[in-house]
């Protein structure tokens, strides 16, 4: 084999595998934010979407609807106990709650671990977690959301009306999140 072919060969390799990463990455985070059409029951949720009204269970078992969650904001959190980044950004999204849950803002989190009684009654006195978690048994929310990674939060206002999304981890105490936050519950 030539020394051309010996450098070529693993050169397009690499490029072949990366460009392959970097779209397989796109297509699991990239999330379309700013259209306001209503999401149909097969595609994925977009900002302006209205989210129908679903059931939820606790990790008690107790069944519950989404339209049982009394708030003008709701912050819908998928999450896991085994999400490093999920785990990180969890003490914020406690802060974020305790700061505006008197002016009508609530936190519904939507836990995606496979054992919850074994896992979230330690994880949510440890974090101090005072909202609602639930799981997905059926897998109609994570479907709708098209949940491929997570942490994935959706702000929902009036009329279930999808505000936000926000693939990733993220601080949510910075400054831009309360002020949007402040403005959501004016209106």
């Amino acid at each position: 084999m030539t020394t051309f072919k010996k450098f070529i060969i693993p050169v397009v390799l690499i490029v072949g595998v990366a460009a392959g990463a970097l779209f397989l990455i796109k297509s699991q985070l990239g999330r379309p934010g700013g259209s306001s059409e209503a999401a149909s029951d097969h595609g994925p949720a977009r900002v302006g979407s209205i989210i129908p009204d679903f059931s939820l269970s606790s990790a008690q078992g107790k069944p519950a609807k989404f339209s049982d969650v009394k708030a003008k904001v709701i912050l819908v959190n998928f999450w896991a106990t085994w999400c490093e980044a999920c785990m990180v950004e969890m003490p914020s999204i406690v802060q974020l709650r305790n700061a505006y849950k008197d002016k009508g803002f609530e936190v519904v989190g939507i836990n995606l671990d496979e054992n919850q009684d074994a896992v979230l009654p330690k994880v949510e006195k440890e974090l101090g977690i005072g909202f609602p978690v639930f799981g997905d048994t059926e897998g109609k929310i994570t479907d709708f959301f098209d949940v491929h990674a997570i942490p994935l939060s959706v702000i929902v206002g009036a009329g279930r009306k999808i505000l936000f999304i926000e693939n990733g981890e993220r601080n949510w105490n910075d400054q831009e999140i309360h002020q949007q936050l402040e403005q959501w519950l004016s209106e």
